[in-house]
């Protein structure tokens, strides 16, 4: 996925391209929190959107006939008409999303590039969602003949007369608007399935202030309703009720951004959430437990609320008193194992917060893993020693015998390792492109990856190398 977004805050040019592990760096106040937030909740204000929307004449014509067909190259023509009318007016909606004053963005332009589409499977596939008595919506992909196929079965407890096919209750399509949209919805959601290669099926993301969201969720009011997350289930729940209402209005004031909002939402969610156990758990049980190794411990759920168990002790700590490094990760904790899973998108912003040297170059290792097993990650960073851990698994996989003696002596595993092709890594350049903060602006420049030396970025480079040049004049200065 390309993204090319102008008139960000500070960042007046960023095009990126998202791939498995994508990681901007720079300096502060040069927007990379920004374009973080940005994508972020431009996949959430995506997933909220009906990019397949559905035709009254399809609608009646459904549910008079009880079933209908779309030609799949006119499906995609509108799902990618749809995904283009929701990107012109994303910026519209930004100032909401990040909490900012309106009109902040109204220069702000953010597109992507044509996405193809990658559900290649000859096999046809179908998906049900109960409506109501019974009755279900199956929506049939068929790719091998080219249609999508929508069907309303009347279900088990409908009446028959004859060999009749019985009538659908009329309190089900009584409501012809409420019932397109929530079918447009569903379509929506399969359609970006069908993208998955390239669009994340769902986003986590780490903000900033997710160390003080942990310890202060009790006394944070949301200040706003919730909106709809697009989950398949929710869907079905809220049709079967007939109490929910496609799309609605953001209110005027909001306190938090998107991002933040996401985390108390989650947090929020969290007895419900640990009840369940992701395919990452299940499938790399031993990701979770070696991001308990880094976290000191076990994240818990307790009466106590959210809480924690160092390693090697008997007891449960609430978040008050457990370390800043445990505070900042916990969330992903729980999110590893109860919640992520391939095709999914974790954003980290500044995933260095609070840890020690040692435990950033485990995060490094720890994200490789994750971009391994399907889950792409992106996060920034201001961190020299993530990204020479990153270097060294770049630089470790290739097929040279005294490498293979370096991982067995250093513990480094075949799964941490990364390919140049894996990675995209942008910093944050003045527009004039030249080294010193100007008030035009800046923009993101993609960094060179060698595949035998790794990541280049220069601004580590040079505070690390003028730090030595201090400590050289230092020691050896009264000698010249």
């Amino acid at each position: 996925m390309k993204v090319r977004i102008r008139n960000l805050g500070p960042l007046k040019e960023a095009d990126f391209e998202v791939g498995d592990l994508t990681i901007i760096c720079g300096e502060n106040n040069t927007g990379k929190t920004y374009a973080t937030y940005a994508l972020y909740s431009f996949l959430v204000d995506l997933s909220e959107s009906s990019v397949f929307k559905l035709m009254p004449t399809e609608f009646k014509k459904l549910a008079s006939d009880g079933s209908m067909k779309i030609e799949i190259d006119d499906f995609l023509n509108r799902v990618r008409e749809g995904i283009s009318s929701v990107c012109a007016g994303f910026p519209s909606r930004l100032h909401h999303y990040l909490s900012a004053p309106q009109g902040r963005f109204e220069r702000t332009t953010f597109e992507l590039e044509e996405l193809p589409w990658l559900f290649n499977t000859n096999v046809p596939v179908a998906y049900e969602f109960p409506i109501d008595k019974g009755r279900l919506l199956t929506i049939l992909l068929d790719a091998k003949n080219a249609r999508i196929e929508l069907r309303l079965d009347s279900g088990l407890n409908a009446t028959r007369s004859g060999n009749e096919e019985p009538e659908l209750d009329a309190n089900i399509l009584e409501d012809s608007d409420f019932v397109i949209n929530v079918i447009s919805s569903l379509v929506n959601n399969i359609s970006l399935v069908g993208m998955s290669g390239i669009l994340p099926q769902r986003a986590f993301i780490a903000s900033t202030e997710r160390t003080g969201v942990v310890v202060f969720r009790h006394g944070v009011n949301l200040g706003r309703m919730k909106r709809f997350r697009g989950t398949w289930g929710d869907v079905a729940r809220r049709l079967r009720n007939h109490r929910w209402r496609y799309k609605e209005k953001i209110p005027d004031e909001i306190l938090y951004p998107e991002p933040v909002e996401a985390n108390l939402g989650f947090l929020e969610l969290l007895e419900s959430i640990s009840k369940m156990t992701s395919q990452v758990a299940e499938s790399h049980p031993n990701i979770v437990s070696d991001f308990a190794d880094l976290l000191g411990g076990e994240p818990v759920v307790s009466e106590i609320g959210v809480g924690f168990i160092p390693k090697g002790y008997d007891m449960k700590l609430g978040m008050v008193e457990s370390s800043s490094c445990v505070r900042s990760l916990i969330a992903l904790g729980f999110w590893l194992r109860h919640q992520a899973s391939e095709g999914d998108m974790l954003m980290i912003d500044e995933p260095e917060l609070n840890l020690h040297p040692e435990n950033q170059r485990k995060m490094a290792r720890l994200l490789a893993r994750l971009v391994n097993v399907g889950i792409k990650v992106f996060v920034t960073t201001h961190s020299d020693y993530i990204i020479r851990e990153l270097n060294t698994l770049l630089m470790l996989n290739h097929d040279k015998p005294h490498l293979k003696k370096v991982m067995e002596v250093e513990g480094y595993k075949e799964q941490e390792l990364l390919k140049p092709e894996q990675v995209r890594v942008y910093v944050t350049q003045p527009m004039n492109g030249g080294e010193e903060k100007n008030s035009s602006g800046y923009k993101l420049v993609p960094a060179d990856i060698d595949p035998e030396l790794g990541i280049e970025v220069s601004s580590f480079d040079t505070a690390i190398e003028t730090m030595n040049r201090i400590q050289d004049e230092i020691i050896w200065g009264a000698q010249e």
